[in-house]
């Protein structure tokens, strides 16, 4: 079976979003900062789940609902990490992560945001490239 050209570029984007999510995870772990349950639920079921679920309806199914998963399950990652690391006053706000840590946490957040919202740009092209 022939891979579509799609495909392949969700693939990509959803192994850099899974590298830029474990150099987060370790800023969390170097920096003791916890996730609340609801929390560790949203990141396992919709940051990590649902992107790789994504791809497996692109190559299984079908390349527009597969793009569509991706593209919510990148702008629901973003919007999360974006309102804990750098709105919301919570022990996830980079300001409040010791300042030996605070370089490395914000920094993987920030890189974090950015894979996330150019995935869901490239989940969206992918989208409307189909729907012609």
């Amino acid at each position: 079976m022939r891979v579509k050209f799609e495909t392949a570029a969700l693939v990509i984007a959803a192994t850099l979003h899974s590298v830029a999510q474990v150099i987060h995870h370790y800023s969390h772990t170097v920096a003791g900062v916890e996730n609340s349950l609801p929390e560790l639920l949203f990141i396992l079921i919709v940051v990590t789940v649902m992107p790789w679920m994504a791809i497996f309806v692109c190559w299984k199914f079908s390349t527009r609902k597969g793009a569509t998963l991706f593209a919510l399950s990148m702008v629901a990652s973003f919007l999360f990490g974006y309102i804990l690391h750098f709105v919301v006053d919570s022990p996830d706000l980079h300001t409040h992560v010791i300042e030996q840590h605070r370089s490395i946490f914000f920094h993987s957040a920030a890189g974090l945001a950015l894979v996330e919202f150019s995935g869901f740009v490239l989940g969206l092209y992918v989208l409307v490239r189909r729907m012609r």
